[in-house]
């Protein structure tokens, strides 16, 4: 087993896959598939990045800070018919999103990792995630999550990604 800790900037996520959400204690364990670990990650004896097939990520004693859904514009006949913008979820709506994932996927329900931002300070590990939850054009949300370590685990290597 492979274990790579406050490395996330040595990870591509970008098209990664979330398979599920589940919570352990204080910490929420995301299920990722076709996750990209680069070559400059600790954990990967290769010269080139490579993908691994599932993937622990977890989050000790996380806190989610807000879930933003990003705003969005829907045209009809290039008229504009509905729009909305970026909005910070209230507590309620964040539940209901976590419960929903908290569900495994199959092949009809992936949602993307499309982008990851993260800084460690004395507080811990800050880190800005930006996923595709696939249900249609409002769809898009960035967790904000404050940690005390981001652990990912993994078996093997698959090869190049």
């Amino acid at each position: 087993m492979f274990i790579s800790k406050n490395e996330p900037d040595n990870f591509s996520w970008h098209d990664a896959e979330i398979k599920k959400i589940t919570y352990e204690n204080k910490d929420m364990i995301w299920k990722v598939d076709a996750l990209n670990v680069l070559s400059s990650n600790s954990q990967n004896p290769k010269e080139f990045d490579c993908c691994v097939s599932t993937a622990d990520v977890i989050f000790k004693k996380c806190n989610i800070k807000n879930i933003k859904q990003y705003g969005f514009k829907k045209y009809q006949y290039g008229k504009l018919i509905e729009e909305q913008s970026d909005r910070v979820l209230s507590l309620e709506e964040i539940s209901k999103l976590l419960e929903e994932l908290s569900i495994d996927t199959d092949e009809t329900c992936i949602r993307y990792i499309y982008a990851v931002e993260s800084c460690l300070d004395k507080q811990g590990v800050h880190i800005s995630c930006e996923v595709d939850l696939m249900t249609g054009d409002d769809s898009d949300v960035c967790f904000e999550i404050l940690c005390d370590e981001l652990i990912v685990k993994w078996n093997e290597f698959l090869g190049k990604p």
